[in-house]
């Protein structure tokens, strides 16, 4: 994590003055959260499905990531995905497997929060990326790919206690307090 967010460093450092600059900013942030959800609810659950022809690829993906992907695909095989969570914790995996530990941030966030608040939760990320691009925030824009990125193989992402660009949120309400307090003012000033 700490050389993508070198890496992106650099690139604010260097390509900021080009045009180009905030689409790509905005493109990586929101296809960073996009390869999140795919990479740890996408691989367990074509596991869970057995593809012929994508297992070796996933056999060799699951070891080099500490079996990681084997993990979320039984929690996928024992608990049922609904629309507003309640799971905190995986203990049948305990009884069935004597293994109970999910690392992936995405999967805590499906099954604890559900299917509605996993969607708000992308899109509260996806307005503060966006709204930070516009604002040209870009130095604020790395902690919140490398955390996305980071929750893929480690429960921290929905945790406050550990990923401080949940405190980020706060442009968006900055943003609609300044075109509230804007119409306020208009509307005193017009009275």
């Amino acid at each position: 994590m700490m050389t993508i967010a070198i890496i992106l460093l650099i690139g604010i450092k260097y390509l900021e003055k080009f045009k180009f600059f905030i689409n790509l900013y905005t493109f990586i942030s929101i296809a960073s959260l996009a390869i999140g959800f795919i990479v740890s609810i996408g691989i367990p659950y074509v596991m869970n499905l057995g593809i012929g022809n994508l297992r070796p690829l996933i056999v060799l993906l699951n070891n080099l990531t500490s079996n990681r992907f084997m993990h979320a695909s039984r929690v996928m095989l024992h608990y049922p995905i609904t629309l507003f969570g309640g799971v905190g914790d995986f203990n049948i995996l305990e009884t069935i497997y004597n293994y109970s530990i999910v690392d992936d941030s995405y999967i805590h966030l499906l099954y604890g929060f559900g299917i509605v608040g996993t969607i708000i939760f992308a899109f509260i990320y996806i307005k503060t990326i966006t709204t930070l691009a516009s604002e040209k925030k870009f130095y604020w824009m790395v902690p919140v790919i490398v955390f996305i990125l980071w929750g893929i193989s480690e429960g921290i992402l929905y945790s406050l206690h550990w990923n401080f660009s949940i405190l980020l949120w706060g442009v968006i309400l900055e943003k609609s307090r300044g075109v509230l307090g804007k119409g306020i003012a208009e509307e005193r000033i017009g009275n």
